[in-house]
């Protein structure tokens, strides 16, 4: 699921960023990744509006924080 909102929000395609983005949220919060949940939401929610600009900011920080699971 994070690879799949990466390559959406790397083709400019919200709807599919916002999906992805989504269901990558309900997983994080399932198993209690609060650190990760913290940078991810603010940059997820204007995903609402199409607004890929905070996702594509802070894809950096997520990144890292997913590789560190």
């Amino acid at each position: 699921s994070f690879n799949s909102m990466c390559k959406a929000i790397k083709d400019e395609n919200s709807e599919d960023a916002y999906f992805y983005g989504h269901t990558l949220k309900g997983v994080i919060m399932n198993i209690g990744l609060d650190g990760a949940l913290k940078d991810f939401l603010p940059a997820f929610e204007p995903l609402r509006e199409g607004n890929l600009s905070p996702l594509k900011d802070k894809l950096p920080i997520l990144l890292k924080n997913m590789t560190a699971l």
